[in-house]
């Protein structure tokens, strides 16, 4: 929320603050088989195709918080709904 918050000082619409804060918020929650360093650009290439899917699921859970965001202004709120997303995916996918 402050990558947001700080996009919308600079002067940015609510689209585009939003926008790159969820791509942001996508990059965060990379695998870290992006983040390490890969011994090839195959390797890194079939990492990134892979993450593709997650990247825009967490890209639209991003845009949802942003959007939250926008409308509450409460951190509690945002905090408790990506907590509530991360409890969800622990039960769908495992640790």
């Amino acid at each position: 929320m402050l990558l947001l918050t700080a996009l919308l000082d600079l002067g940015g619409t609510r689209f585009q603050a939003v926008f790159l804060s969820s791509v942001a918020f996508g990059l965060m929650h990379a695998p870290p088989t992006l983040v390490q360093s890969v011994e090839s650009w195959p390797m890194l290439l079939d990492a990134a195709s892979a993450y593709a899917p997650l990247f825009l699921g967490q890209g639209v859970i991003g845009t949802f918080l942003g959007v939250l965001w926008l409308r509450s202004g409460s951190i509690v709120l945002i905090a408790l709904t990506h907590a509530i997303f991360n409890v969800r995916t622990t039960l769908l996918y495992g640790l």
